[in-house]
């Protein structure tokens, strides 16, 4: 049997699938506005399905961030908990970013001798060494930041309603820090496609089949999947 666990956001949780106390965003009640059954709907497990794979543990926090001291996804206490009674995953769906964007995180570090965690650049990169070094025979694969588009309106633009004009910035650190670290890019971004959200941020069940339809059809998903002979698509 093969395993992957996830380590992302607010996007990824699923109630009584992430680790004890981590703060969740689907619970039932946000499960049943987005019309998700339950979690055979979310974009990780309908990409987990195309392997055969079963989810091993799902790392996503709600709110968190790839900067900071835990929850940030870059703490050893976040990277550490994805492997079970003694199993590594076989692979690592990361998507997470949106919520740096937000709080408008700094991209590099301003001088010498700050701390990896304090911006997003050296905070995936911290992430991903942690990640190599506690699952060092895992496939990693790093998601881009995908846009999304509201319910309703076509026009509306997640990227300007933060605020912010940068979003292709932190995908750009995102690819370079995947590359460094010898880990595959997903790159959603480029893909131009954008996934239902009725609040422009957390998918509803087509959100979810979106990411997942623009995940699946990347040249890189495709090639591990050729070479891992599975696919139920």
């Amino acid at each position: 049997m093969k395993y992957y666990s996830v380590i992302g956001d607010s996007i990824s949780t699923f109630e009584n699938t992430t680790p004890d106390g981590y703060a969740i965003y689907y619970d039932k009640r946000t499960q049943q506005i987005n019309n998700l059954r339950d979690a055979g709907d979310m974009w990780w497990s309908v990409v987990g399905r195309t392997t055969g794979a079963q989810l091993l543990v799902n790392g996503s926090w709600s709110g968190g961030t790839v900067v900071g001291e835990f929850p940030g996804a870059c703490s050893r206490e976040r990277t550490s908990v994805l492997g079970k009674d003694g199993v590594s995953p076989d692979y690592i769906l990361i998507y997470i970013g949106i919520n740096d964007c937000g709080i408008g995180a700094r991209l590099r570090k301003d001088v010498p001798g700050e701390p990896d965690q304090t911006c997003f650049a050296s905070a995936y990169r911290l992430m991903l060494s942690r990640l190599r070094e506690a699952y060092p025979g895992t496939k990693i694969f790093c998601g881009t930041i995908m846009r999304s588009r509201l319910v309703g309106n076509d026009q509306w633009d997640l990227v300007q309603n933060l605020g912010r004009r940068d979003l292709a910035d932190f995908n750009e650190e995102i690819r370079s820090a995947a590359k460094e670290y010898g880990c595959a890019v997903i790159d959603l971004f480029l893909t131009g496609k954008r996934y239902e959200a009725l609040d422009g941020v957390h998918p509803t069940a087509k959100g979810h089949a979106d990411i997942a339809s623009a995940w699946i059809q990347t040249p890189e998903w495709k090639e591990f999947i050729s070479r891992s002979g599975r696919s139920d698509n």
